[in-house]
């Protein structure tokens, strides 16, 4: 359960910041057409700003449903990486459409930023929460 909750969390505070990082990229590909802007200070000084903000505003409700998709996950005994995925990507899904509510027309990419970060949360998640450690508990003893 402690690793559960260490995996929740963490994937819960990375949440913003990966969603900040998806759409700073989109912006730069498809509206700067530049790569150049990736190898500034200022690029990354933003992302942290909007992620943080990001966090503070959407904290705790993503907490909320990290914690229910979490359970339902263990209700479930579903274990493998594809499940985690998939109930993060409807965790992030949740706040794109709430985001985009005012116009879903307009606002198709940030619902898929949402959902792609949700995903690489879920990994984030099983990753601390649910992969196993070797049979005898050290994994520099496994190589």
């Amino acid at each position: 359960m402690d690793r559960q909750l260490k995996g929740i969390v963490a994937a819960t505070l990375a949440a913003p910041y990966v969603a900040s990082l998806l759409m700073a990229l989109r912006i730069v590909i498809f509206e700067y057409r530049s790569a150049n802007a990736l190898f500034t200070e200022r690029f990354y000084g933003d992302i942290a700003l909007l992620g943080t903000i990001g966090l503070f505003y959407a904290g705790l409700p993503t907490l909320i449903l990290s914690l229910i998709a979490a359970s339902i996950l263990n209700m479930l005994k579903l274990r493998s990486v594809a499940s985690s995925l998939l109930f993060g990507s409807v965790v992030g899904s949740a706040f794109g459409l709430f985001l985009s509510a005012s116009s879903f027309r307009d606002n198709v990419h940030l619902m898929l930023i949402f959902a792609a970060s949700g995903a690489i949360c879920g990994w984030i998640y099983w990753r601390i929460a649910i992969r196993r450690t070797p049979p005898n508990g050290h994994a520099i003893e496994a190589e």
